[in-house]
C-alpha cells in the first residue's frame, strides 16, 4: 500500500509537513475511531447491503477478503463476519495495533490477518495473484497518485469474478476546500460516473456506482460514493488483449441495490 493512502472517515487527517503518512496516522490512532464514528455507522450497513446484493451474504469459511487501508479495522471486523479470512493491510503500525486490541481473544482474531506493509503495483508484494473473493478500498483512492495502477493491482489480487468495493469522496465544494491543500491528495473527489469509468477502464464490470450517504465531521457533512465492480475475466484493462474466461468463475446473482440513488450497468 502506498504511504499516500489509508482508510478513514476523517477528511482533515492527511499528511502534515515534515511527517510521513505513517507517522501522521500513528499519532492519530488513539482518536481515530471517535473521529470516524458517523462514517463507520453508515458505511457498515451500506457495505453489507451492497455485498449481499451481489451474492456476498452469510458466513463462508472459504471466502477471502482484503481490506486495503484497514486502519483500526472498522470495516475489516464486519467483513470477517462474512469471510473466513480477512487480510487487513495498512502502513500504520499504530492503527493496526488498535485493531489487534479490538479483536484480541475474539472469534474475529482467528479470521483477521494483520499485515503492516506497503503494497505496490508491480512490486514484490506478500500477496499472491487470484487470492481474494473481495477487495475493499475504503476512502483510500484519492490518496493514490496512480489510481489505475492500484486498481489493476486489485484486479490481479482478485479471483475471477471476485468483487471490488470502493468508497470515496463525492466531489462537491466543501470536500474540494478541505482536500485541495493536502499534499498527499491526488483527487478532490469523484462523481459516480467518473469513478465508474475509472474502475471500468481497469478491467472491471461495474454493477453499481452511486452517492450512498453523507457523514458528519465537526460542523461539515461529506458525501460518499460507493462503486462495485466484478473482476470479469472476459474484460481486460484498456490496451490489453482479451483471453477466454476462467473456468472457476465465482457466480453472482442478478444485481439489485439497496435503497440509494444509483447507476446500474
Amino acid at each position: 500500500m502506498s504511504e499516500k493512502g489509508h482508510s478513514h472517515g476523517d477528511p482533515h487527517s492527511h499528511s502534515e509537513a515534515g511527517k510521513t503518512n505513517k507517522e501522521v496516522w500513528d499519532e492519530k490512532s488513539g482518536d481515530y475511531d471517535a473521529d470516524s464514528k458517523d462514517f463507520v455507522e453508515k458505511a457498515i450497513p451500506c457495505l453489507s447491503n451492497l455485498l449481499a446484493a451481489s451474492g456476498v451474504k452469510g458466513f463462508d469459511k472459504d471466502r477471502r477478503a482484503l481490506d486495503f487501508g484497514a486502519g483500526t479495522g472498522n470495516l475489516a471486523i464486519p467483513l470477517s463476519k462474512l469471510c473466513g479470512h480477512v487480510t487487513a493491510v495498512d502502513v500504520s503500525p499504530g492503527m493496526l495495533k488498535v485493531l489487534q486490541q479490538k479483536i484480541k481473544g475474539s472469534d474475529e482474531e482467528k479470521r483477521i490477518e494483520v499485515l503492516c506493509c506497503e503494497l505496490k503495483p508491480g512490486g514484490n508484494n506478500p500477496i499472491e495473484p487470484n487470492s481474494f473473493d473481495v477487495v475493499l478500498c475504503s476512502m483510500v483512492l484519492h490518496h493514490v497518485p496512480d489510481m489505475k495502477a492500484i486498481l489493476k493491482m486489485f484486479k490481479a489480487f482478485l479471483k475471477p469474478n471476485g468483487l471490488l468495493f470502493v468508497y470515496d469522496f463525492a466531489i462537491e465544494t466543501k470536500t474540494k476546500e478541505k482536500l485541495e491543500d493536502k499534499k498527499d491528495v491526488f483527487s478532490l473527489g469523484f462523481t459516480p460516473m467518473s469513478l465508474l469509468e475509472l474502475v471500468q477502464g481497469c478491467g472491471f464490470r461495474v454493477v453499481q456506482s452511486s452517492n450512498v450517504f453523507s457523514f458528519g465531521f465537526k460542523e461539515f457533512n461529506f458525501p460518499v460514493i460507493a462503486t462495485v465492480g466484478i473482476n470479469d475475466s472476459m474484460l481486460k484493462p484498456k490496451g490489453t488483449k482479451t483471453k477466454p474466461a476462467h473456468k472457476n468463475r465465482i457466480s453472482h446473482p442478478s444485481f439489485t441495490v439497496c435503497k440509494v440513488p444509483c447507476i446500474l450497468i
